[in-house]
């Protein structure tokens, strides 16, 4: 794994804990125990600033690709893998339940189950993303519709010469030379 797909494998592996915990217990309690409202915050948070960083860089990306599937390629090598997300789905799902107060805990396999199925689930919903996010970008980007204008430019500048001005009389400030005079025909 690489650097640049750390960020998002924490970004899906806290995500996929979240809807594994859904899947395993449901309504019975609280994600987080008494930390329940500042995770959801910082959940939301760190999504939105996630998917505001691909969609800057699906737009940054997208003068230089020729179509919306280079530009997905491209983004796709901002996320992570399949084992990362799984990986960071259970560190952050042990957290999670560091922190809550003892409760009956879910059967292990059931655990894996719901681990692995929410890890690969938001996994292709990451990818739709990063994949819509490329296309729109692209038409928007390549539109013949919206030429990218100038926010501002200079007004052309007319020189009036009028008739009786003084720059009319002075058109000839000396007779022509002697010599045109007197050509052979």
């Amino acid at each position: 794994m690489t650097l640049r797909a750390i960020r998002g494998s924490l970004v899906l592996g806290l995500l996929a804990a979240l809807v594994a915990h859904v899947a395993l217990f449901g309504g019975q309690h609280a994600i987080g125990g008494a930390y329940h409202a500042l995770l959801m915050q910082a959940t939301s948070a760190v999504s939105l600033g996630f998917v505001v960083f691909v969609g800057a860089l699906a737009w940054g990306l997208s003068g230089n690709a020729g179509s919306g599937r280079v530009l997905s390629t491209r983004l796709r090598e901002e996320l992570p893998g399949i084992g990362s997300v799984v990986a960071s789905a259970a560190a952050w799902y042990a957290g999670i339940e560091a922190i809550e107060p003892h409760h009956l805990g879910a059967p292990v396999i059931a655990l894996i189950v719901a681990l692995t199925a929410a890890s690969y689930l938001v996994f292709r919903l990451a990818r739709a993303v990063v994949d819509g996010f490329a296309l729109v970008a692209v038409a928007l980007c390549h539109s013949p519709f919206s030429p990218r204008l100038p926010a501002w430019g200079r007004r052309p500048r007319w020189l009036l010469i009028l008739a009786h001005s003084f720059l009319a009389g002075r058109r000839f400030a000396r007779p022509p030379p002697i010599a045109l005079g007197f050509s052979r025909a």
